[in-house]
């Protein structure tokens, strides 16, 4: 008895192949390097000039395994940068009052003065008409992240004391980080004690403070001569 031979065609092979595919375990290596390699590509040429074919070079990895993790470059980009806040904010999350509220400035201060930081946020405001999936990613990823440690930050600083009431948090949070902005815009720097003045200032304007007291004076009357006129006894 004969034993028929049988043979499966190319596009059956390819359909497998992409069945096996979905089905493995994402290897979280793959992920680390991708992002990584990232942050360099935008550190080292800008948004504008990083491609998706030069991360998969950089972190050795074929461009499917890119695109079944990541549907752009826009999405890349911003994965990249939130992951970076990911790891910053299990140690910053832990500072209470007023130094961990400059520790988060210091960290945000830090990011912006990596190169290419500052022409990312010009390329968002450039492109948000062209690409706005890119500013969308931003503002939810990187920005709604610093928005989050700012807002609880702030929280536990005016749980600690008294404060004003009706205090607008996202005005506070807009001035703290904007102050950044602005010295690097009128200066070109961000000096390192500018995180530390900003918050002290902020700070100081939303919490109440207690008037001083003074002490109750005895009003003496006197003449018209300037001497102490004696108070007629009223028992």
């Amino acid at each position: 008895m004969s034993r028929k031979k049988t043979t499966t065609s190319i596009a059956e092979k390819q359909q497998i192949t992409r069945k096996v595919a979905a089905g493995r375990p994402r290897a979280p290596e793959v992920d680390v390097a991708v992002l990584d390699a990232a942050m360099h590509q935008i550190a080292k040429f800008g948004y504008g000039r990083m491609s998706i074919d030069s991360i998969a070079r950089e972190a050795r990895v074929g461009k499917a395994a890119i695109y079944r993790r990541w549907s752009s470059k826009a999405d890349i980009a911003t994965a990249a940068l939130a992951a970076r806040i990911d790891a910053e904010s299990s140690q910053l999350e832990a500072a209470y009052f007023r130094g961990g509220l400059v520790r988060i400035l210091e960290a945000i201060r830090q990011n912006l003065l990596e190169p290419n930081t500052m022409a990312l946020v010009g390329t968002l405001l450039a492109e948000e008409k062209q690409t706005p999936e890119l500013i969308a990613l931003f503002r939810e990823r990187v920005w709604g992240r610093r928005r989050y440690m700012l807002r609880r930050a702030l929280e536990r600083v005016l749980a600690g004391g008294r404060s004003r009431r009706n205090v607008d948090l996202d005005a506070a949070i807009d001035m703290i980080v904007g102050a950044l902005y602005s010295s690097y815009h009128r200066t070109g720097a961000i000096p390192a004690n500018l995180p530390k003045k900003v918050v002290t200032a902020v700070l100081d304007g939303i919490q109440a403070h207690r008037p001083a007291r003074q002490g109750i004076r005895r009003k003496s009357h006197t003449t018209h001569r300037g001497t102490p006129a004696q108070i007629p006894n009223q028992t």
